[in-house]
């Protein structure tokens, strides 16, 4: 078992920001000494392997706010009898660069007061002995750190993140040449836990609307998750909302990864503090059993920090069959003249596996950004019996199940019909002149896509996307892309067919079979504006 303590956004020093006068607020409150004492006291008794901050250490990266913040961290730690050159894990926030400065590439004058923090928190005579970006093995407890940098490189820094495609080759060149050595010793990278450290979510938190991560994004989320799906990363940590929150992504070959978001552990200010408190993480992974969970800690009025939130154990290998096959599913795309989506999605005909029953079915509905909300969501044609249950609710996502009263057996099930429709609305229909207005990053191309991930077998997969009028299918193009766990498998492997309707607006993709544990993608341009 290896225990992790997560903590983030600390957030030392005065804080002379915009929106310590938008609060109306003091800005040079100091951290609670018994916040601190409580933070060392509760780590020393989880006898953590090891300390991770996820970035924000200062308020505003001013050497002033550095020095006090390498100075607290350190004793703290110290004191919690935590040897932070060997079990201290960090990588810089937005707040530990700085706010509407020239956009600047080159890390060293971007970092260069990050770099001194580090320096003197690590107490190292070499100002880049300890980097920005990091990659660590611990082949003992079989657990793999890949820290990346997803503060602003490209474009002038506000709190927007962006991880960039020189970072991400590098993190690949990495990852291979490890494996390569593990392969040499005839030994897996499979058999360890693998965590990525960043300050920016990669995922929409839930909760959140979606003007509260207006300029909060990672820019480059796809290409980031892609890159963890690609490599098979069990574990995501990140602050910078300070909405301490514990999320699953379910992968095409049925795997799991966590994504796990820290509050602000010290930060004195109850607007920073949202409605969480002063909050950290502890993470309880177990590599043989390839599962972890979350314990949250909160502090109390005195400063102590006891249990708030435990999570359940999640397990990140594969979930070989979910007990059914479907028989023909059907998702209809509409779109509306005003950038409106309307979504229906048909299942019909459930085949049990030999004596077998199936009470629910999962349903996850999520955005491609942050920008967009999901609204509307029912089912169309509700059967008695049959009910959509939501574990979790919000702008980005809904995840849940249908729930099946009684449940589905061999007599019942090849008879069901299942439909429910959704409308997403902003920021996921755009016309090339939005896209083009909203800087969406430069790895985005101008398309737009739907996707069916294969978890259990379906024998027919049908999409049908009808554009408005005034659409110039003169211009259209459109692709079909298989895809497992990040990497494009070539469609020429396949048999499909895809059917243009110009007089309808519409175009059509139907297949038999579609590979199990594949993503199944279509994706078309955009508009060059709307109608």
């Amino acid at each position: 078992m290896i225990k992790i303590a997560h903590l983030s956004d600390l957030h030392l020093g005065p804080d002379v920001v915009a929106r310590a006068l938008l609060a109306r607020r003091a800005w040079n409150r100091p951290v609670r000494p018994e916040l601190l004492i409580g933070l060392q006291t509760k780590l020393r008794q989880e006898s953590v392997d090891y300390v991770v901050i996820s970035g924000d250490f200062v308020n505003k990266p001013k050497t002033s706010c550095f020095e006090e913040a390498s100075k607290l961290v350190r004793n703290f730690l110290a004191n919690a009898g935590i040897d932070i050159n060997e079990k201290l894990l960090v990588v810089p926030g937005n707040h530990d660069v700085g706010f509407f400065p020239r956009a600047e590439k080159d890390d060293f004058r971007r970092l260069k007061k990050y770099f001194k923090f580090l320096q003197a928190l690590f107490q190292e005579d070499e100002l880049l002995s300890r980097k920005h970006r990091f990659f660590r093995v611990d082949e003992d407890k079989k657990v793999l750190f890949l820290g990346l940098d997803t503060t602003m490189k490209s474009l002038p820094p506000t709190a927007d993140g962006q991880v960039g495609t020189s970072q991400i080759n590098w993190a690949r060149k990495k990852l291979q040449g490890y494996r390569n050595q593990l392969d040499l010793r005839d030994s897996s990278l499979d058999e360890f836990i693998k965590i990525a450290i960043l300050h920016h979510h990669c995922v929409s938190i839930p909760g959140l609307s979606v003007r509260g991560e207006r300029f909060m994004q990672l820019l480059d989320e796809g290409d980031v998750l892609k890159f963890f799906d690609e490599h098979g990363f069990n574990i995501v940590l990140h602050g910078h909302k300070h909405v301490p929150h514990v999320l699953t992504r379910d992968r095409s070959d049925t795997t799991t990864m966590m994504v796990v978001g820290a509050g602000t552990a010290t930060s004195p200010y109850p607007d920073q503090q949202t409605i969480f408190g002063n909050t950290f993480n502890i993470i309880e992974v177990n590599p043989q059993r390839l599962q972890g969970a979350v314990q949250r800690y909160k502090a109390n009025g005195l400063g102590e920090f006891q249990l708030d939130w435990r999570g359940p154990a999640i397990h990140f290998g594969r979930k070989y069959g979910q007990g059914y096959s479907t028989e023909f599913v059907r998702k209809v795309l509409h779109i509306q003249a005003d950038g409106t989506l309307n979504v229906e999605i048909t299942r019909r005909g459930f085949h049990l596996d030999s004596d077998r029953t199936v009470a629910s079915m999962p349903v996850k509905i999520t955005t491609s950004t942050p920008l967009a909300k999901i609204s509307s969501v029912c089912l169309t044609h509700p059967l008695q019996g049959v009910q959509l249950k939501w574990q979790a609710q919000t702008d980005q996502l809904y995840d849940g199940e249908v729930l099946f009263a009684p449940p589905l057996d061999e007599q019942n099930g090849p008879a069901m019909e299942i439909s429910y429709k959704y409308q997403l609305i902003g920021g996921v229909v755009m016309s090339l002149a939005e896209w083009e207005q909203r800087q969406m990053g430069a790895s985005q191309a101008p398309e737009e896509s739907t996707s069916t991930t294969l978890v259990s077998p379906i024998r027919r997969l049908a999409y049908d996307i009808i554009f408005p009028q005034g659409y110039d299918f003169k211009k259209f193009t459109r692709s079909v892309e298989f895809i497992q766990n990040g990497v494009m498998v070539p469609n020429k492997n396949f048999q499909f067919a895809l059917k243009d309707d110009p007089p309808l607006n519409r175009v059509s993709f139907m297949m038999d079979n579609p590979p199990q544990g594949h993503m199944v993608k279509l994706r078309w341009n955009l508009l060059d504006k709307w109608p």
